[in-house]
């Protein structure tokens, strides 16, 4: 069973989120033009006086034809390709010298923040959903806070696995996308888990490596 560590929001995090993007950034701009990419603070962490897992989320969006060298960049700058099991259009990465912990509860072996890193394309359904929720948690107290108190409250049960305590938050989340201002449609994609584009060319060239 998987326990989450919840705490208050800590200013910190966002002192963290500029040091991890400007590496990030060194990585990227040594395989692709720097106007070619974006990467931005989202996640719970993003929102100022949201209570949060310690974990930094960071989106990096990147046109289609660029997701190869974008690949490159972060495998060859400490960071590896994680396979996510739902279908979704993007691409996860763990960082190398820090264990797996999606519940945010143990220390990092080197001391610095966890975080998760994600390839996006930039018009995908994944990346719409992050920014969305993180706009709309900015601007309403009231949501951010609520939102907030569920996760506290949350954090005090037992959870089968990461996708499991986020299932425990998807009524939330949906009634605030509606709130977003994104249109239905957007919306319905994003709830509909679109078929994983993103990494299609990355998993053929593995298998085509490795035959």
């Amino acid at each position: 069973m998987l326990k989450i560590n919840v705490v208050e929001y800590d200013p910190q995090w966002l002192t963290h989120f500029s040091q991890i993007s400007s590496e990030l950034d060194y990585a990227l701009s040594n395989f692709l033009p720097r106007e070619a990419y974006d990467i931005q603070h989202v996640g719970s962490t993003s929102v100022p006086g949201l209570a949060a897992k310690p974990i930094i989320d960071i989106d990096i969006i990147v046109p289609d034809s660029l997701i190869m060298e974008a690949t490159q960049a972060l495998t060859s700058h400490g960071y590896t390709y994680a396979y996510e099991r739902g279908g979704i259009d993007r691409m996860v990465f763990r960082y190398n010298l820090h264990k797996l912990d999606s519940g945010g509860s143990t220390p990092t072996e080197d001391g610095s923040p966890r975080r998760a890193v994600y390839l996006n394309k930039s018009d995908g359904a994944a990346l719409a959903n992050h920014l969305a929720f993180r706009d709309v948690l900015r601007r309403d107290e009231g949501m951010r806070d609520e939102y907030g108190e569920l996760k506290m409250a949350l954090a005090k049960e037992e959870h089968a696995d990461i996708g499991a305590y986020g299932a425990k938050k998807q009524a939330f989340i949906i009634r605030a996308l509606h709130q977003s201002g994104l249109p239905e449609e957007k919306i319905d994609r994003i709830m509909a888990r679109p078929t994983r584009r993103v990494d299609a060319k990355i998993l053929q060239d593995l298998k085509r490596n490795q035959s």
